[in-house]
C-alpha cells in the first residue's frame, strides 16, 4: 500500500468492500520514508512497483544516507527502473507526462526539523 497513488477514476473498481485497482493503472505512486520504513520503501517497494509496472515512483526521503532527497524512478522494464533522478531537498524536480509539473522541495523538512 503506497503513501500516495494517483489513479484515474475510470480505473478504480468498487468491489463492495472498498475501492481497489491494479498497479499498472497507477501512473504514479509515492512513498514518504520514515525512520522505520527506509529499507522497505527504498528496496522492496521499488522492486514491487517496477514489477507492477508502475510508470513513476516518487520517493521522498529525509533519512537518505546522502542527505534528505527526492528520487524519481521512471521507465520500468523487466522489473527494474531504467531511469533515476535524485535531487536534494531544496532543489526543484519535475514529473513528466502525463503530469508535466515541477515539484518544489524547498519547504520539505529535513531530519533536524522533525524527530
Amino acid at each position: 500500500m503506497p503513501d500516495l497513488a494517483v489513479v484515474p477514476r475510470a480505473a478504480v473498481l468498487d468491489g463492495g468492500d472498498g475501492l481497489s485497482c491494479s498497479a499498472e493503472d497507477a501512473p504514479l505512486v509515492a512513498e514518504i520514508v520514515s525512520k522505520s520504513s527506509g529499507e522497505r520503501d527504498r528496496k522492496r517497494k521499488l522492486w514491487g512497483y517496477a514489477h507492477g509496472p508502475v510508470p513513476l515512483y516518487l520517493l521522498i526521503d529525509r533519512w537518505a544516507d546522502e542527505g534528505p532527497s527526492v528520487t524519481l524512478d521512471e521507465e520500468p522494464e523487466q522489473g527494474r527502473y531504467r531511469r533515476r533522478t535524485t535531487v536534494p531537498f531544496g532543489a526543484e524536480t519535475g514529473l513528466p507526462a502525463p503530469f508535466d509539473l515541477a515539484v518544489e522541495t524547498a519547504d520539505f523538512p529535513g531530519p533536524d526539523r522533525w524527530r
